[in-house]
Protein backbone atom coordinates (compact mmCIF):
# COMPACT_ATOMS: atom_id res chain seq x y z
CA UNK A 1 0.00 0.00 0.00
CA UNK A 2 0.99 3.40 -1.05
CA UNK A 3 3.02 5.22 2.11
CA UNK A 4 1.24 8.25 1.66
CA UNK A 5 -2.21 6.22 2.41
CA UNK A 6 -2.76 6.26 5.79
CA UNK A 7 -5.03 3.89 7.89
CA UNK A 8 -6.08 4.24 11.12
CA UNK A 9 -7.57 1.75 13.62
CA UNK A 10 -10.17 3.91 15.96
CA UNK A 11 -12.84 3.04 17.97
CA UNK A 12 -13.14 0.23 20.58
CA UNK A 13 -14.70 -2.01 18.27
CA UNK A 14 -11.22 -2.42 16.22
CA UNK A 15 -9.06 -5.88 17.18
CA UNK A 16 -11.58 -8.48 17.22
CA UNK A 17 -14.45 -9.86 14.54
CA UNK A 18 -17.63 -8.58 15.23
CA UNK A 19 -19.24 -11.82 13.67
CA UNK A 20 -18.56 -15.70 13.32
CA UNK A 21 -16.19 -15.92 10.15
CA UNK A 22 -19.51 -17.67 8.31
CA UNK A 23 -20.70 -14.14 7.61
CA UNK A 24 -17.75 -12.68 7.36
CA UNK A 25 -19.03 -9.32 5.81
CA UNK A 26 -16.51 -6.25 5.63
CA UNK A 27 -18.63 -3.09 4.83
CA UNK A 28 -17.05 -0.57 2.96
CA UNK A 29 -17.74 3.82 2.57
CA UNK A 30 -15.69 5.34 0.24
CA UNK A 31 -16.23 9.45 1.15
CA UNK A 32 -15.77 12.44 0.16
CA UNK A 33 -16.45 15.70 1.69
CA UNK A 34 -18.92 13.63 4.08
CA UNK A 35 -18.90 15.16 7.71
CA UNK A 36 -22.68 15.88 7.93
CA UNK A 37 -23.67 12.13 7.67
CA UNK A 38 -20.61 10.00 7.40
CA UNK A 39 -21.35 9.32 11.52
CA UNK A 40 -24.87 8.54 11.23
CA UNK A 41 -24.15 5.53 8.09
CA UNK A 42 -21.34 4.08 10.79
CA UNK A 43 -23.86 4.28 13.83
CA UNK A 44 -26.58 2.74 11.77
CA UNK A 45 -23.96 -0.11 10.59
CA UNK A 46 -22.47 -0.68 14.01
CA UNK A 47 -25.82 -1.84 15.50
CA UNK A 48 -26.24 -4.21 12.60
CA UNK A 49 -24.32 -7.24 14.63
CA UNK A 50 -23.43 -9.52 11.05
CA UNK A 51 -20.54 -7.29 10.14
CA UNK A 52 -17.29 -8.31 10.54
CA UNK A 53 -15.46 -4.90 10.26
CA UNK A 54 -16.38 -1.53 8.79
CA UNK A 55 -14.02 0.52 6.65
CA UNK A 56 -13.92 4.13 5.66
CA UNK A 57 -11.86 5.43 2.64
CA UNK A 58 -11.76 9.21 3.02
CA UNK A 59 -10.95 9.88 -0.54
CA UNK A 60 -8.92 13.39 0.04
CA UNK A 61 -12.06 15.11 2.10
CA UNK A 62 -11.21 18.62 2.92
CA UNK A 63 -13.67 18.58 5.60
CA UNK A 64 -14.15 17.39 9.00
CA UNK A 65 -14.82 13.45 7.41
CA UNK A 66 -11.60 12.05 8.96
CA UNK A 67 -12.28 13.69 12.10
CA UNK A 68 -15.96 12.51 11.96
CA UNK A 69 -15.04 8.73 11.54
CA UNK A 70 -12.40 8.91 14.42
CA UNK A 71 -15.55 9.62 17.03
CA UNK A 72 -16.91 5.88 15.78
CA UNK A 73 -15.61 2.35 16.04
CA UNK A 74 -14.84 2.28 12.03
CA UNK A 75 -11.34 1.73 10.52
CA UNK A 76 -10.29 4.68 8.72
CA UNK A 77 -8.19 4.60 5.38
CA UNK A 78 -7.31 8.34 4.54
CA UNK A 79 -5.94 9.27 0.80
CA UNK A 80 -3.62 12.16 0.22
CA UNK A 81 -5.64 13.04 -2.94
CA UNK A 82 -9.29 12.56 -4.18
CA UNK A 83 -8.80 9.66 -6.50
CA UNK A 84 -12.43 9.18 -7.28
CA UNK A 85 -15.07 6.60 -6.03
CA UNK A 86 -14.12 3.57 -7.68
CA UNK A 87 -10.15 3.50 -6.64
CA UNK A 88 -11.31 4.25 -3.34
CA UNK A 89 -13.33 1.32 -3.07
CA UNK A 90 -10.31 -0.63 -4.25
CA UNK A 91 -8.24 0.35 -1.17
CA UNK A 92 -10.51 -0.41 0.83
CA UNK A 93 -11.17 -3.54 -0.66
CA UNK A 94 -7.76 -4.44 0.09
CA UNK A 95 -7.32 -3.94 3.46
CA UNK A 96 -10.36 -5.81 3.82
CA UNK A 97 -10.53 -9.08 5.13
CA UNK A 98 -14.28 -10.25 5.07
CA UNK A 99 -15.48 -12.66 2.47
CA UNK A 100 -18.30 -10.73 1.32
CA UNK A 101 -17.88 -7.07 0.55
CA UNK A 102 -20.74 -4.49 1.23
CA UNK A 103 -20.50 -1.24 -0.16
CA UNK A 104 -22.60 1.99 1.16
CA UNK A 105 -22.12 5.31 -0.36
CA UNK A 106 -21.53 8.05 2.56
CA UNK A 107 -24.53 9.82 1.97
CA UNK A 108 -27.45 7.57 2.09
CA UNK A 109 -30.16 8.21 4.40
CA UNK A 110 -32.98 6.04 5.44
CA UNK A 111 -30.70 3.24 6.25
CA UNK A 112 -31.58 1.14 9.29
CA UNK A 113 -30.57 -2.50 10.33
CA UNK A 114 -33.90 -4.21 8.78
CA UNK A 115 -32.59 -2.60 5.37
CA UNK A 116 -29.45 -3.92 5.55
CA UNK A 117 -30.47 -7.14 6.23
CA UNK A 118 -32.81 -6.72 3.12
CA UNK A 119 -29.63 -6.39 0.75
CA UNK A 120 -27.12 -8.50 2.89
CA UNK A 121 -29.40 -11.64 3.45
CA UNK A 122 -29.42 -12.91 0.07
CA UNK A 123 -25.85 -12.75 -0.35
CA UNK A 124 -25.37 -14.09 2.81
CA UNK A 125 -28.07 -16.99 2.78
CA UNK A 126 -26.40 -17.85 -0.93
CA UNK A 127 -29.26 -16.77 -3.22
CA UNK A 128 -27.27 -14.38 -4.92
CA UNK A 129 -23.65 -13.74 -5.56
CA UNK A 130 -24.22 -10.08 -5.77
CA UNK A 131 -27.19 -7.59 -4.49
CA UNK A 132 -28.09 -4.26 -4.84
CA UNK A 133 -30.35 -2.15 -3.10
CA UNK A 134 -32.23 0.41 -5.01
CA UNK A 135 -33.37 3.55 -3.96
CA UNK A 136 -36.84 4.37 -4.12
CA UNK A 137 -38.22 6.84 -6.52
CA UNK A 138 -40.89 9.11 -5.43
CA UNK A 139 -42.69 8.41 -8.81
CA UNK A 140 -44.10 4.48 -8.89
CA UNK A 141 -43.60 4.40 -12.81
CA UNK A 142 -40.08 5.39 -12.36
CA UNK A 143 -39.69 2.42 -10.31
CA UNK A 144 -40.78 0.24 -12.60
CA UNK A 145 -38.61 1.76 -15.69
CA UNK A 146 -35.57 0.79 -13.37
CA UNK A 147 -36.00 -2.67 -14.74
CA UNK A 148 -35.11 -1.65 -18.16
CA UNK A 149 -32.41 0.24 -17.64
CA UNK A 150 -28.71 -0.60 -15.71
CA UNK A 151 -28.81 -1.29 -11.84
CA UNK A 152 -27.26 1.39 -10.09
CA UNK A 153 -26.97 1.78 -6.59
CA UNK A 154 -23.88 2.48 -4.11
CA UNK A 155 -25.63 -0.39 -1.45
CA UNK A 156 -24.68 -3.46 -3.15
CA UNK A 157 -23.04 -6.82 -1.64
CA UNK A 158 -20.82 -8.88 -3.65
CA UNK A 159 -18.75 -11.81 -3.26
CA UNK A 160 -14.81 -10.88 -2.74
CA UNK A 161 -14.07 -12.76 -5.56
CA UNK A 162 -16.20 -10.98 -7.87
CA UNK A 163 -14.19 -7.58 -7.13
CA UNK A 164 -10.90 -9.76 -7.37
CA UNK A 165 -12.17 -10.78 -11.20
CA UNK A 166 -12.39 -7.36 -12.21
CA UNK A 167 -10.18 -5.90 -14.44
CA UNK A 168 -8.27 -2.96 -12.33
CA UNK A 169 -8.66 -0.07 -15.53
CA UNK A 170 -12.68 -0.56 -14.78
CA UNK A 171 -11.97 0.35 -10.90
CA UNK A 172 -12.55 3.72 -11.29
CA UNK A 173 -15.03 6.36 -10.69
CA UNK A 174 -18.38 6.00 -11.70
CA UNK A 175 -17.76 3.66 -14.39
CA UNK A 176 -17.42 0.89 -11.48
CA UNK A 177 -21.12 0.11 -10.83
CA UNK A 178 -21.87 -0.94 -13.85
CA UNK A 179 -18.38 -2.61 -14.44
CA UNK A 180 -19.70 -4.63 -11.34
CA UNK A 181 -22.36 -5.28 -13.25
CA UNK A 182 -21.33 -6.58 -16.48
CA UNK A 183 -18.64 -8.73 -15.33
CA UNK A 184 -20.54 -10.57 -12.74
CA UNK A 185 -22.85 -11.89 -15.79
CA UNK A 186 -19.86 -12.67 -17.20
CA UNK A 187 -18.84 -14.74 -14.73
CA UNK A 188 -22.06 -16.72 -14.47
CA UNK A 189 -22.71 -15.37 -11.25
CA UNK A 190 -25.99 -14.40 -9.91
CA UNK A 191 -27.04 -10.95 -9.52
CA UNK A 192 -30.32 -9.54 -8.12
CA UNK A 193 -31.51 -6.20 -6.75
CA UNK A 194 -34.36 -4.94 -5.02
CA UNK A 195 -35.99 -1.56 -4.78
CA UNK A 196 -36.22 -0.48 -1.06
CA UNK A 197 -38.56 2.28 -0.58
CA UNK A 198 -37.39 5.27 1.97
CA UNK A 199 -33.79 4.53 1.03
CA UNK A 200 -32.39 8.17 -0.21
CA UNK A 201 -29.42 10.04 -0.75
CA UNK A 202 -28.35 13.86 -0.40
CA UNK A 203 -28.69 15.20 -4.25
CA UNK A 204 -25.23 16.43 -5.41
CA UNK A 205 -26.72 20.19 -5.78
CA UNK A 206 -27.66 20.55 -2.17
CA UNK A 207 -24.75 18.99 -0.90
CA UNK A 208 -22.31 21.24 -2.96
CA UNK A 209 -24.33 24.23 -4.26
CA UNK A 210 -26.18 24.08 -7.20
CA UNK A 211 -23.53 24.82 -10.46
CA UNK A 212 -20.92 22.26 -8.63
CA UNK A 213 -23.35 19.83 -7.89
CA UNK A 214 -24.76 19.49 -10.84
CA UNK A 215 -21.18 19.84 -12.81
CA UNK A 216 -20.57 16.53 -10.74
CA UNK A 217 -23.95 14.74 -11.71
CA UNK A 218 -22.62 15.77 -15.23
CA UNK A 219 -19.24 14.12 -14.72
CA UNK A 220 -21.30 10.88 -12.88
CA UNK A 221 -23.27 10.54 -16.41
CA UNK A 222 -20.85 10.67 -18.53
CA UNK A 223 -18.98 8.04 -16.65
CA UNK A 224 -21.58 5.76 -16.65
CA UNK A 225 -22.77 6.07 -20.59
CA UNK A 226 -19.08 5.40 -21.28
CA UNK A 227 -18.66 2.36 -19.57
CA UNK A 228 -22.03 0.97 -21.06
CA UNK A 229 -20.72 1.56 -24.31
CA UNK A 230 -17.20 0.54 -23.73
CA UNK A 231 -18.63 -2.85 -22.02
CA UNK A 232 -21.65 -4.09 -23.59
CA UNK A 233 -21.03 -2.45 -27.48
CA UNK A 234 -16.90 -2.45 -28.27
CA UNK A 235 -16.58 -5.23 -25.52
CA UNK A 236 -18.41 -7.50 -26.84
CA UNK A 237 -17.52 -6.79 -30.35
CA UNK A 238 -13.90 -7.42 -28.96
CA UNK A 239 -14.89 -10.44 -27.44
CA UNK A 240 -16.86 -11.98 -30.49
CA UNK A 241 -13.67 -11.36 -32.91
CA UNK A 242 -11.34 -13.51 -30.27
CA UNK A 243 -9.77 -10.43 -29.37
CA UNK A 244 -10.09 -10.68 -25.51
CA UNK A 245 -11.09 -13.48 -23.78
CA UNK A 246 -12.69 -12.00 -20.35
Amino acid sequence: MDKKIIEEKVGATNGSPRMSERYSISAIIPAFDEEKNIRNVINTLEDYALLKEIIVVDDGSRDATSNMVRKTGARLITLPKNLGKGRAMDVGVKASTGKFIFFLDADITGLNTEVIDRIVSPVVRGEFDMFVGIRARKAYFLNKMLRLFPVLGGERILAKEIWDHLPSEYKRGFQIEIALNYFTKRMGKKMGFEIIRGLSQTIKEKKYGFIVGFGRRLVMVYDVVLIGIKLYVVHRIRKRLGLVHK
